[in-house]
Parts: C-alpha cells; sequence; structure tokens
C-alpha cells in the first residue's frame, strides 16, 4: 500500500486528522489487531480519528470488541470515499477467469492487507486494475505508482477540456470553445477541478467573448432536468478514464430524457463499459451534471420530445387500424 490509508477502515488519511498507531496504549493497538486480523499491525501503521474513537471507546469496555470502522463506503485501493461515485464489487462469487485476475491484482497492490468480500473499488482503480490483469502476469504485478494513488490530480479531469490534472498542455492546445463551457460550470459543484491551461485562458475571458458569442451564451436554468457536459472529450460518466468512447446513440438519448429527465447533448460520447451497464439513473444526481440549458439544447430536447410523440401517434392509429380489422 503506497498511500497512507488508515489500518481498520481503509480510508486515505491525506489531509486527515491521524494517529500514529505504536504511540497509543497497547490496549487499542490491541484491539486493532483484532480487528485487522490476520493482518500484522506494523511501526509505520495509522488509523484515521474516526477509528481510534471507536477503538478507544471499545478497549475500555469490558466485553470482547466487534470490528468497527470509522469510514464506510472506501475504494480498497486509493481510500477515496465511493458513496456517490460509481463503484465495482472485488471478490465476486462465481468470478469468471477476467474478474478473478482483476481480484489478484487489487490483492496485490494492498498487501499486507487482504481482500474481504465487501471490499469494493472506484471506477478508476478498477479499470486500472482490468488493465493490468490483461497486460501483465499476475506474478509481475507491482503496486501503484505513488503519483497515482497519493496525488490528489491523478484521477481527476478538467471539467472543461477533459483532460488529465497531472499532465501537462500546451497553450497551443486551447480550443476556444471551452470558453463556453467554463462559463457553464457557473452552476456546477466546487468539487469540479480546471486544469491549469484552462483556468489561465478564463482569466481573460471578458475579452474573449464578442457581442455575437455572448448571445450564444444566454442560457436558462431547468429545476427539474439536468444534462451531460456538451462535449465529445470524455464519457458521459466522467470518472470514467476510458480512452476508447463512441457517440451515444440517439435512441439512448430519447429513453435518457424521458425515463430520468436527463439529456445528453448531441455530439456527447459514451464508453463501451458504461454502454452496457446502462447505469444512466446516476447521471442525475451526478455532481457533474449540470442544469443550465442553451436554446440549442432546448430546441433538442423538443426535437426529442416529438419525435418520440409522433412515433407513440403512429404506433396508437397501427394498433387501432388493427383493432377495427378484427371487430369486422
Amino acid at each position: 500500500m503506497t498511500s497512507l490509508q488508515c489500518v481498520n477502515c481503509n480510508v486515505r488519511l491525506f489531509r486527515m486528522r491521524r494517529h500514529a498507531l505504536f504511540d497509543e496504549s497497547a490496549d487499542l493497538i490491541n484491539t486493532i489487531r483484532l480487528w485487522t486480523y490476520p493482518r500484522d499491525i506494523t511501526p509505520t501503521d495509522h488509523i484515521c480519528h474516526a477509528c481510534w474513537q471507536l477503538a478507544s471507546y471499545s478497549s475500555s469496555s469490558e466485553n470482547m470488541p466487534t470490528r468497527q470502522v470509522g469510514h464506510h463506503s472506501i475504494c480498497v485501493v486509493c481510500g477515496r470515499s465511493i458513496l456517490r461515485i460509481s463503484h465495482r464489487r472485488i471478490l465476486i462469487e462465481g468470478a469468471n477467469e477476467e474478474q478473478q485476475r482483476v481480484a489478484n491484482v487489487v490483492s496485490s497492490w494492498i498487501q499486507p492487507r487482504q481482500l474481504c468480500s465487501e471490499d469494493e473499488a472506484c471506477v478508476p482503480c478498477w479499470l486500472r486494475a482490468r488493465r493490468t490483469a490483461v497486460t501483465i502476469p499476475v506474478e509481475d504485478i507491482q503496486p501503484p505508482a505513488p503519483d497515482y494513488v497519493d496525488d490528489d490530480h491523478s484521477a481527476l479531469m478538467c471539467v472543461v477540456c477533459g483532460r488529465s490534472l497531472s499532465s501537462t498542455t500546451s497553450d497551443e492546445e486551447w480550443n476556444p470553445e471551452n470558453i463556453f463551457r467554463l462559463l457553464e460550470l457557473q452552476q456546477t459543484s466546487s468539487m469540479n477541478e480546471v486544469c491549469g491551461v484552462c483556468w489561465a485562458q478564463a482569466q481573460d475571458l471578458s475579452l474573449r467573448v464578442t457581442e455575437g458569442q455572448q448571445e450564444r451564451l444566454q442560457q436558462i436554468v431547468l429545476p427539474n432536468i439536468r444534462r451531460a457536459a456538451d462535449t465529445a472529450r470524455h464519457c458521459v460518466f466522467q470518472e470514467c478514464t476510458e480512452a476508447e468512447r463512441n457517440l451515444v446513440p440517439e435512441e439512448t438519448r430519447r429513453e435518457v430524457l424521458i425515463r430520468y429527465q436527463y439529456f445528453i447533448p448531441r455530439g456527447a460520447r459514451i464508453c463501451s463499459l458504461h454502454r452496457e451497464e446502462a447505469n444512466y439513473e446516476n447521471l442525475y444526481t451526478a455532481e457533474y451534471s449540470l442544469n443550465n440549458f442553451t436554446s440549442a439544447h432546448i430546441e433538442d430536447i423538443i426535437f426529442i420530445l416529438t419525435t418520440s410523440l409522433s412515433q407513440y401517434n403512429v404506433f396508437v392509429y397501427r394498433l387501432k387500424s388493427k383493432i377495427v380489422f378484427f371487430r369486422k
């Protein structure tokens, strides 16, 4: 395990209050040792403050302490929260060969900790393990590079241009259309990140936007409909790191809009994995979903709905015709 994580609940301890385990009392250490068995406790192990509080209470109790964790829904690899993002279970009952190899890769990454049936991983870590399982023999697998698990930016993408925040990009690669994407993000969560190139180009934003472009930027906020980013630089599931992406099919755009009140702009992309899983119900509540729409978005929504209504009317007409025919 290359990042500093709680030995008990596995949460990533970067910028979190933590306790060096060997600085604590013998009773507390024994409690943690019992909770993490069969993993051995080492002098470098730490626990988060939440687990420290639970262990302190349990060690002072006369009853046999049962295992408790201070944080739930934590990626077993990187230690980040997976409560509100897509994740994958690692140990699967009746797993096929590929799933078993992925589990072996993750198991080698988190040593000396052992995998358990409840362990889950975030999608970026799971995809990384999946690629490693395909390309590298299990005996040659190395733990993830420290810059992958320790760098806050390594698993994040710029919400404007879609590039990894750990990559470097020259000013010549700036796309002027990203100005409009940046303005769209005024309504988004503060959790979104922007790369240095996009941020620098946005500093003089008022000088770059002409009067004609201002008309394009006029938007309306819809309280009950949300949408995906109007970009082809990443999957509509923005936590996805798959490089291969395809256009979102028209029938998928129509179904997601009608069933989940979530609009996917024309030209948006989706990877084969998320298209197969079809967990579109998660998009509406995702932190990167948007609720501001341009006139082009509104026109596209109306077109999708009117097309669906026309198809429905044709279906009803044909159905009525068949009913009349059978009555005769």
